[in-house]
């Protein structure tokens, strides 16, 4: 399937007329996302893999921003890395 063909089964999929969704409407669909992605693992298994990646990522936001200044060498080295 190319990405146009993709694009076009997405875009089928959405009805007209409807307007801007609120979260409780769109928390379902990031769950069934998340289903589908996740696939046949254990949801158990899948927060362990998870977790350490989350707070990996807040661990190194924090950082940055503790240790960033525009004046700083590292500063552009990290937020050229982004």
């Amino acid at each position: 399937m190319t990405e146009e063909e993709a694009r076009a089964q997405a875009l089928a999929l959405i009805p007209s007329g409807t307007g801007p969704i609120t979260l409780s409407e769109l928390e379902p669909h990031m769950a069934k996302a998340a289903d589908l992605m996740r696939g046949a693992i254990d949801q158990a298994d899948f927060k362990a893999y998870m977790f350490p990646l989350m707070f990996f990522k807040r661990i190194s936001d924090v950082y940055r921003s503790s240790t960033c200044t525009p004046a700083t060498a590292a500063c552009a080295t990290m937020t050229a890395s982004r």
